[in-house]
């Protein structure tokens, strides 16, 4: 009949590979135990009596060692496996209620400063741009995250702005939309801005509408030449630092001789006409970063990585850096994220005002 004990071949290949802190322990408790069971066996010994020869070895003492270690392994091996399939349960329904977040904040965050974002065909660069400075601000990955859940028919997004509204979004919707954002979780982003606001969404929105859509916060607006210098640095930095969103929209371009707007990229400027970024950084220079929700400055007259015209500097993936002052002539106004502490029931107070803006403006078929 077979049994669990080791034969003394194995024993001593086990002991002699063994680690030898763990040899010289046992030794010890071997030693220990002899002296305490011949001790015991000596007094309670009587008359006529013969004690019992007491054989215990480093190798027994050892092997019993490691069938108690197989035996704790295998209960943990267990223990996993029941806490990995109790866990794929919980995703399976998650997954089939619609409560599973198909992105995580690393996720999001690994695009980096926005990077993920990128407009296409759409007029919808109030939001996009808006977008790429939620992701690049400190906790913007994880609101980004939270908002999108995914179930069986697809992903529903819950703008924070917009809670009473979810929207529901397929790939076939993104797909239809021919969006262009590098990362999948602006694509759907995108795509539920599309759905739900659809005049807005092709032919323009405001940055303070993108702002309170996504943050559930106010957007300020601010005429970039009614202010002094270090007034408008300061405003920027402190907003920025508090983890809030920047946006700064250019002025129309020049009329054309037939009286309309040329509002395309020219390669006379560098920046692009009525067109909102996302303004990244102020810098320890003096300088502003903004980014440009393309992705890219192509058209315009520093469309190449490296090159400056008028002060500006193109540093790639569509940013832009320039002076302070440069930055105040070439863009009109900013608009940025209220970060003061507020009474919540003011945001129920806010999202009830903004609901109604749309339904009029959709009526009317209108941008507000």
């Amino acid at each position: 009949m077979a049994n669990n004990s080791l034969d003394r071949s194995e024993r001593g290949s086990r002991h002699e590979f063994g680690n030898h802190g763990l040899t010289n322990e046992l030794h010890s408790q071997v030693d220990s135990v002899r002296h305490r069971t011949q001790n015991a066996g000596m007094a309670q010994q009587q008359p006529g009596a013969h004690p019992q020869a007491l054989d215990f070895s480093v190798e027994d003492i050892y092997a019993s060692s490691i069938r108690k270690a197989q035996a704790e392994a295998a209960v943990a091996g267990i223990t996993g496996g029941l806490i990995a399939e109790g866990a794929n349960l919980l995703d399976q329904t998650a997954r089939q209620f619609g409560m599973y977040h198909p992105f995580t904040a690393d996720s999001v965050r690994r695009e980096g400063r926005g990077f993920g974002v990128d407009q296409a065909r759409h007029g919808d660069c109030w939001f996009e741009s808006a977008l790429a400075g939620l992701a690049n601000s400190p906790n913007g990955p994880e609101a980004i995250a939270s908002m999108i859940t995914m179930g069986p028919e697809g992903y529903r997004v819950t703008f924070p702005g917009d809670p009473s509204h979810p929207v529901h979004v397929t790939d076939a919707d993104i797909k239809k939309d021919n969006l262009n954002n590098y990362a999948p979780w602006a694509s759907v982003l995108e795509a539920a801005l599309l759905k739900r606001f659809p005049q807005q969404g092709e032919h323009g929105g405001s940055m303070a509408e993108a702002i309170q859509l996504l943050t559930g916060r106010v957007g300020l607006n601010e005429v970039t030449g009614a202010q002094p210098l270090n007034v408008l640095a300061a405003d920027i930095r402190q907003t920025l630092s508090q983890g809030g969103i920047v946006e700064a929209a250019t002025p129309h371009g020049p009329r054309s001789n037939k009286g309309e707007r040329e509002d395309r990229p020219s390669p006379s400027s560098p920046v692009v006409p009525n067109h909102a970024y996302t303004v990244v950084s102020y810098n320890s220079d003096g300088t502003v970063t903004v980014r440009n929700p393309w992705g890219h400055n192509y058209g315009t007259a520093i469309g190449g990585y490296g090159t400056t015209a008028d002060g500006v500097t193109n540093v790639g993936d569509g940013e832009l850096r320039m002076p302070l002052a440069e930055f105040q002539r070439r863009y009109s106004f900013i608009t940025r994220q209220d970060t003061s502490p507020i009474n919540p029931d003011f945001l129920a107070i806010a999202a009830t005002g903004m609901n109604a803006l749309h339904s009029l403006g959709e009526e009317l078929h209108v941008t507000p």
